[in-house]
């Protein structure tokens, strides 16, 4: 993170703010509370990133009934959404190419692993 949030920062972000941009890009009508558990964070977090990205115009509401409301990018959130995929696949690069490669693959595997097991926990 130490690494990433500087790029971020260049794009007015913080990295709270990029994460809940792509979690909107490949969640497409999400609504905060589903990006809340996503995260894991508590709704009273989630909502002032979701208001800042509101207000500089980067995602739409759309109500879903009297409490909720989905949540999409418009053009300039793809957009920016687009950018912050960028840095993070670079950052990813630059970091696996500090493994050897015949160790890539078996790295990957036991992150999926670790991955699997943690959303097991209760």
């Amino acid at each position: 993170m130490a690494e990433l949030t500087p790029r971020f920062m260049e794009m007015d972000l913080r990295a709270s703010e990029a994460t809940v941009l792509l979690a909107i890009k490949y969640n497409p009508g999400i609504t905060p509370s589903d990006i809340s558990r996503m995260l894991d964070m508590a709704t009273a977090n989630t909502t002032p990133l979701i208001r800042r990205l509101d207000k500089r115009g980067l995602v739409e509401r759309t109500p879903v009934n009297g409490r909720s409301h989905s949540l999409s990018l418009t053009r300039d959130g793809g957009d920016l959404a687009e950018k912050v995929l960028g840095v993070v696949e670079d950052h990813e690069r630059r970091l696996m190419d500090k493994i050897p490669e015949e160790l890539q693959k078996p790295f990957m595997e036991a992150i999926a692993y670790l991955w699997k097991a943690e959303e097991q926990l209760p």
